[in-house]
């Protein structure tokens, strides 16, 4: 009986040590800081039925959105889903361009300019934008 609870203490402090061991510690030193991640969803699709041409998007993409971010970005080609005002359900080819920054006002204003100029370009009704906060390290 005393044996085997010795063995169980032993046990659990081996199970505490190793818990303990799991756990990775990121010195604050190396964390960049909170920033913003922000998703902007361009639909491709164009009133007339047609689609953005891949041309017409690497060009929208090289003058409006690059040159406010030159840093970096990504891109990621998906199909986007939305019901429209009749209620039928629309599936169109998109593209995400998801940004990482500090989240300043002025970054706030580069975002609405690309989205303005892209729903001002393309005559498209809206681009969706999705902010959430996130902690960075390169």
């Amino acid at each position: 009986m005393k044996y085997a609870l010795h063995q169980r203490s032993a046990l659990v402090l081996l199970s505490l040590i190793v818990a303990g061991c799991a756990h990775h510690h990121i010195p604050a030193a190396q964390l960049q800081g909170r920033w913003q991640r922000t998703e902007l969803n361009f639909g491709l699709g164009l009133k007339d039925g047609s689609e953005l041409s891949e041309a017409q998007w690497s060009q929208f993409l090289a003058s409006e959105i690059t040159p406010r971010f030159p840093a970096g970005l990504s891109v990621v080609r998906m199909i986007g889903q939305w019901r429209d005002p009749a209620g039928a359900i629309v599936r169109e080819n998109s593209h995400m361009v998801v940004i990482m920054h500090p989240g300043t006002a002025e970054d706030d204003a580069k975002i609405e300019a690309i989205r303005s100029a892209y729903v001002r370009q393309f005559e498209q009704d809206a681009v969706l934008r999705i902010d959430s906060p996130v902690i960075v390290r390169f």
